[in-house]
């Protein structure tokens, strides 16, 4: 939503400024993360100043700092005594390594069972010589001089240029790796696997992030494709940790990663498809209600690989039959009413797409059902099976949803008594005008489901009873 003030009523200067910075206290703060790939420098210079003034990583180890004992602060270590330094070093690191090793144990990138890093400080001179002064070019003058005097060069010595010596204070991190003689390795941390370079820079920007306020609590993280080198057991953990990071926080993320979609941790219901038109502009579409084509529906895919309803042998043949449908609102319906039946649905993603499974499943030797709205476009892709597989094997696995008494058209949303429907959208607050696939959507997600099927009347229950009759699958 867009809101404007008219600056006219608003008064002096004066006036605007208080309101704006009264709206912008008032405002969550937004961290956006772009990958976790920012280079870390092998080196970090401690400029001269304060926590309030540090920027950049030279910050995240000021809040490191902090968080050890708010009496520490990165700029003082220049001007500690050594064994001082030594000591606050120490117990810096100790807090870090205990962060790093906490979240290794969540994330487990190889086979060990926790990491070290090494902190260290350490001084370089710089010798600087101011450069020379450059001679000024010569001009003619506007009119003739007199003959000057010839004047004898001074023979005393001429000031010498003075040399400077610079002192300038840095701060490194080293990876400690222990071979199995029991020797230490030093790397910097660039030198190690992508993945880990990921890993410290996750880890460091959420942990000791500086522009985090309080307890962060209400905080907005935006992440573009977070997790893009982790493997893929890796990137269910941090799927974990994004939805305990969203408990009191607000996360918005985008990926092309199905592991990042898993439903027992993301609720589908909360993802949303981004379409970007020819202009540059982008729209953000709620699953219930994407409508994809032919062309971009594949955006779709991961949700789908996520949900694990592909269609792999070894996911069907497991079961006594599959049930072919048209897409993945019929998918929903089926198995809300599936009860222990040992049945497995393979949704399509439309009427004329259920052929191509119905090759796959033949070849598979999997025992199959295949089923089709009982309209107009349902009959004529029953008529076209018909025809290209044959009558024995339509015969006995190609099925049109049951005609109801007196319609000559029936679709998967008419199995539902319109009592039933009202009573989901009011339980799962849900606006009354919304979509019947919305409402199906919101019911199968929900944790209530169970609860709310046993609540259905009788009409619905029937209706699908009588479905399952004439799929013969009992």
């Amino acid at each position: 939503m867009k809101y404007s003030f008219d600056s006219d009523r608003l008064g002096s200067p004066h006036v605007q400024d208080a309101l704006a910075r009264s709206i912008i206290r008032s405002l969550p703060y937004i961290l956006f993360f772009d990958d976790f790939r920012d280079k870390i420098e092998e080196r970090i210079e401690i400029v001269s100043g304060d926590g309030k003034n540090a920027a950049g990583w030279l910050s995240i180890v000021e809040q490191l700092f902090n968080q050890t004992n708010n009496t520490f602060s990165v700029f003082e270590l220049p001007t500690l005594e050594e064994r001082q330094r030594k000591t606050v070093l120490a117990k810096v690191q100790r807090r870090l390594n205990e962060t790093l090793t906490k979240e290794w144990q969540s994330f487990r990138l190889d086979d060990r069972d926790a990491l070290k890093i090494c902190i260290d400080f350490y001084r370089e001179e710089v010798v600087q010589v101011p450069a020379k002064a450059a001679p000024l070019p010569p001009t003619q003058p506007r009119f003739p001089s007199p003959p000057q005097p010839l004047v004898k060069p001074a023979t005393s010595a001429q000031p010498q240029a003075s040399v400077q010596k610079i002192v300038r204070n840095y701060i490194k991190f080293e990876v400690i790796e222990t071979d199995s003689a029991g020797d230490e390795h030093f790397f910097f941390i660039s030198d190690r696997s992508k993945g880990f370079y990921w890993f410290f820079n996750f880890v460091m920007k959420l942990e000791f992030n500086p522009k985090v306020m309080g307890d962060d609590a209400h905080t907005v993280y935006l992440l573009d494709e977070p997790g893009s080198y982790l493997h893929a057991v890796a990137q269910r953990k941090l799927c974990q940790k994004l939805r305990n990071l969203s408990q009191s926080n607000r996360v918005i993320y985008c990926t092309h990663s199905h592991y990042l979609l898993d439903p027992e941790v993301i609720p589908v219901s909360s993802i949303t498809v981004a379409d970007k038109d020819g202009n540059g502009n982008v729209t953000l579409t709620p699953i219930p209600n994407y409508r994809g084509t032919s062309d971009n529906r594949s955006a779709l895919q991961p949700v789908l690989d996520a949900l694990r309803i592909r269609p792999f042998a070894l996911d069907l043949i497991s079961t006594r039959a599959t049930v072919i449908t048209e897409g993945i609102y019929d998918y929903f319906a089926i198995e809300l009413f599936r009860n222990s039946r040992p049945v497995s649905v393979l949704p399509s993603v439309g009427a004329d797409s259920i052929k191509f499974y119905v090759s796959l499943l033949i070849a598979w030797q999997v025992e199959f059902r295949v089923l089709w709205d009982n309209d107009e476009e349902g009959r004529s892709r029953h008529a076209q099976a018909v025809d290209l597989f044959g009558p024995e094997i339509a015969a006995r696995t190609f099925r049109l949803l049951p005609a109801a008494p007196g319609r000559q058209r029936r679709i998967m949303q008419d199995l539902f008594d319109g009592a039933d429907i009202v009573m989901v959208r009011t339980e799962l607050e849900l606006p009354p005008n919304s979509s019947f696939e919305r409402m199906l959507h919101a019911l199968f997600y929900s944790p209530r489901r169970g609860e709310l099927i046993q609540a259905m009347g009788q009409h619905t229950k029937r209706n699908f009873e009588q479905l399952f009759d004439a799929l013969s699958l009992g």
